[in-house]
């Protein structure tokens, strides 16, 4: 049976008594959801969000905190939280549709539309990046390092086209309409899966300063994907690198079995997730090359998500992710469509690492 990594609570507490890492701008966590009250308790007004997969239990958050609700089935025997914490306290507060927390140099932010007479995709997906872009301009933070976007029937054709190209449309209009400067250093590492439910979900970081945007040679960067994947290309970089004075942060984009422009091995689950692990392999070795931080294997990444288009396939997938990260990389697995249909898993990662 699959199981889920995640940093034991007590041990979680630490890093608010300054036994654990010391000073950090963001830190990231998998909590099991019975334990999430007591993480909560400790973690006060150091607390910057809280992500639920499935449902959000009964807890009390204080005012504006982003409270996330991805409506996507989590695989495996212990239901997790995602928690985002600072070592400095946050403030929190809503602006529109956004709710978010931020610290001297970070903000997490949310928004969430139910798609029920909200207008087509492209237009939700076209309004909530315009907000979001505005947003954090508006707070001096205007650098997006990286989106998780969720919505329901990613793969369905509406009007002749499916929905993940719709949503493609929006972003593109939403981003490119936020800057003069339509350059690839505006684009953020993103996630884009396909949820339960009927609600557009979108949460962010952004930053004051610009991380530094890396590519994968072994891959077309999505933002020059030919016509074929839609009338607007996905404008996502495949990782970001960020440091700050204490901290260095890799963030990888949803990764999966694509060489050049084209999926590979459709229909086999071995072979999607090898060529998965030689494209993140690929990366690591690319950002290392261009002085990224010593991010240098698969091992050094804090913590992952792996999503699953089936959910009967867990046993193996977790067999071959340990296999690949080792045991002890956080992890947690989602029952998501991929992007593309051809496409039976995605796989995500957080690296941090002490600066100096």
């Amino acid at each position: 049976m699959g199981k889920s990594r995640a940093v034991a609570t007590h041990d979680a507490i630490r890093f608010f008594n300054g036994n654990g890492a010391g000073e950090r701008l963001l830190n990231v966590s998998y909590v099991p959801v019975t334990e999430i009250d007591e993480f909560v308790c400790f973690a006060g007004d150091c607390l910057m969000a809280v992500v639920f997969f499935d449902a959000k239990p009964h807890f009390e958050p204080r005012p504006g905190l982003p409270v996330v609700i991805t409506q996507m089935k989590q695989l495996g025997e212990t239901p997790m939280a995602e928690v985002w914490t600072s070592s400095s306290p946050v403030i929190c507060g809503t602006s529109g549709d956004i709710s978010f927390s931020q610290n001297a140099e970070l903000l997490f932010g949310h928004i969430c539309v139910d798609e029920a007479g909200a207008g087509s995709l492209d237009d939700i997906s076209r309004l909530a990046y315009k907000q979001i872009t505005g947003f954090i301009r508006a707070r001096g933070l205007p650098h997006l390092l990286r989106t998780w976007n969720y919505f329901p029937s990613i793969n369905e054709e509406v009007g002749g086209m499916e929905r993940y190209k719709r949503f493609c449309i929006g972003r593109s209009d939403g981003l490119r309409g936020a800057y003069t400067d339509d350059s690839p250093r505006r684009f953020p590492a993103a996630s884009a899966v396909g949820s339960d439910g009927k609600v557009f979900t979108i949460y962010f970081i952004a930053s004051r300063t610009p991380g530094s945007h890396i590519e994968n040679p072994r891959q077309v960067s999505a933002y020059r994907y030919p016509a074929e994947y839609g009338p607007k290309s996905p404008l996502f970089s495949r990782a970001i690198y960020y440091e700050s004075a204490q901290e260095q942060w890799l963030f990888l984009a949803g990764t999966s079995s694509i060489v050049g422009h084209k999926t590979l091995h459709a229909g086999d689950l071995n072979k999607q997730f090898a060529e998965t692990f030689r494209n993140i392999e690929s990366l690591l070795a690319h950002a290392e090359s261009v002085g990224c931080g010593g991010f240098k294997t698969p091992r050094d990444f804090s913590l992952l998500k792996v999503y699953l288009r089936d959910g009967d396939c867990l046993e193996d997938a977790t067999g071959l992710v340990e296999g690949f990260f080792g045991p002890d990389t956080m992890s947690v697995y989602l029952r998501g469509d991929i992007c593309r249909s051809d496409l039976m898993l995605e796989i995500e990662c957080v690296g941090y690492r002490k600066s100096g």
